[in-house]
């Protein structure tokens, strides 16, 4: 799916929310290194989790999306793109192969 597929008003929002998030993620620097990156993301995993196991709907909410914006940021920084697209395409020829669904 392509950004300009998208339909959903609910997936646009929340998509919205992640990169709103991620910009203000991004006034923190860049991770230096990946372990950098995965101290971050469990931190914020733990603090949603926090969220879930206190039953606060709103606070779940809000840390779910600071979650996907870290993973995000993780992915920007720590990532190598052209590695990652070859990756991906791999994969989805290995479905055609394989008959899966996309």
């Amino acid at each position: 799916m392509r950004l300009q597929e998208i339909t959903s008003p609910k997936l646009i929002f929340l998509l919205e929310a992640v990169l709103d998030e991620f910009a203000v993620a991004e006034e923190y620097g860049s991770f230096y290194s990946t372990h950098e990156g995965y101290a971050v993301m469990l931190e914020e995993f733990e603090e949603l989790w926090d969220a879930i196991k206190a039953n606060k709907d709103g606070a779940m909410h809000l840390e779910a999306i600071q979650m996907a914006a870290t993973v995000m940021r993780f992915l920007v920084d720590c990532c190598d793109v052209e590695l990652l697209r070859v990756i991906l395409e791999q994969k989805r020829r290995n479905k055609e192969i394989f008959g899966e669904k996309k």
